[in-house]
């Protein structure tokens, strides 16, 4: 969880100097935790590796674990409609990015910094452990496994390749090292044993006529939610249809963005949640894509994202209700927009 010595070696090729200086020998935090703010508490690993590593454990088992396809890659990337971005995009790829920071930190530049190469092919190395040590499928569409690239060949020739044909790692000639071990694999959140209970849960008080709703640091945002029928009568959902939080969100494409979810979490007591407990949802987490020397892609882009529910219901005893109460905490950004908050089926 550090950044290999060779990548802070001015003599090496690998270097650059555009990184955001602490970062460089420090251990990554996957969780992007935020420094002392008006409404956070002191960020609960400081100055402690093993509690870092601990929590970057936990948000790599949620990232990983996720129940189907679309949760772990996203939905279809069409050119309408809205995009929705997976686990695999949102978790450990974007904290590496926002992490090692200044070139990296936009994609408008990262691809300067020899790390996003190593970035990518972790990435590549967690679809496969996806595929193989959790033998979950891959996505079922058709259009995506037929969807190519053009790419040019050592000798400049170009060259069209299916996504059908790069599936399959041994036969580009490649094979990821194998670890009998996966530390995060035994890393499910637990309960919080700190809060407060039983408590009267907060109810609606932001009600959805009041979306959209804009995202400021130090103000969080109370929401309660209706669960699906089907899910309250079944005390929960399955493996093969599992609930989901779903975001819809407006965003500045220039902007860092990043805010936290708890679940059922009494106002006054967030600071007794973390990733290590089933209270804490997730984050999302948006990379700048643009900006600098007057360049915008955008003024503004729509996405949802969606928040795994089943293990978090299981955990806390509350298959059998109706609503769930969120707390959205804000971290970084100014300009996000919460259009609606819904829980789904997939």
């Amino acid at each position: 969880m550090v950044m290999p010595s060779i990548f802070a070696n001015e003599g090496s090729p690998l270097y650059d100097e555009f990184r955001t200086p602490e970062h460089v020998r420090a251990f990554m935090d996957l969780n992007l935790g935020p420094a002392k703010q008006p409404n956070l508490p002191e960020p609960e690993c400081t100055d402690d590796i093993l509690c870092l590593i601990d929590n970057n454990l936990y948000s790599m088992y949620r990232q990983m674990t996720v129940d189907t396809p679309e949760e772990f890659h996203g939905g279809k990337f069409c050119t309408a409609g809205k995009k929705y971005t997976g686990s695999l995009e949102n978790g450990a790829h974007t904290a590496a990015h926002i992490w090692v920071g200044q070139n990296m930190g936009n994609l408008r530049t990262a691809a300067r910094d020899p790390v996003f190469y190593s970035n990518h092919s972790n990435v590549d190395r967690m679809w496969h452990l996806r595929s193989t040590k959790l033998g979950q499928p891959d996505l079922p569409y058709q259009e995506w496994l037929d969807t190519s690239f053009v790419f040019y060949d050592e000798a400049k020739r170009p060259v069209r390749i299916r996504v059908q044909d790069v599936l399959d790692t041994s036969k580009l000639g490649y094979r990821f090292e194998e670890k009998k071990k996966l530390e995060w694999m035994q890393k499910r959140p637990k309960p919080s044993s700190e809060i407060k209970r039983p408590f009267i849960a907060q109810r609606s008080v932001t009600p959805a006529s009041a979306f959209p709703v804009p995202l400021k640091k130090g103000q969080n945002e109370y929401v309660t939610v209706e669960r699906p029928e089907k899910a309250q009568a079944g005390g929960g959902s399955s493996k093969k249809a599992p609930e989901v939080l779903v975001l819809d969100l407006t965003v500045d494409p220039c902007e860092y963005v990043k805010f936290d979810v708890l679940v059922n979490v009494p106002r006054g007591q967030e600071e007794k949640v973390g990733p290590k407990n089933s209270e804490y949802a997730g984050s999302f987490t948006h990379v700048p894509h643009g900006g600098g020397d007057g360049g915008r892609m955008m003024e503004t882009q729509e996405v949802s994202y969606r928040l795994k529910l089943r293990e978090i219901i299981e955990d806390l005893k509350c298959g059998r209700d109706k609503r769930l109460d969120f707390t959205i905490v804000p971290v970084a950004g100014q300009k996000t927009l919460v259009n609606s908050v819904r829980i789904d089926i997939l």
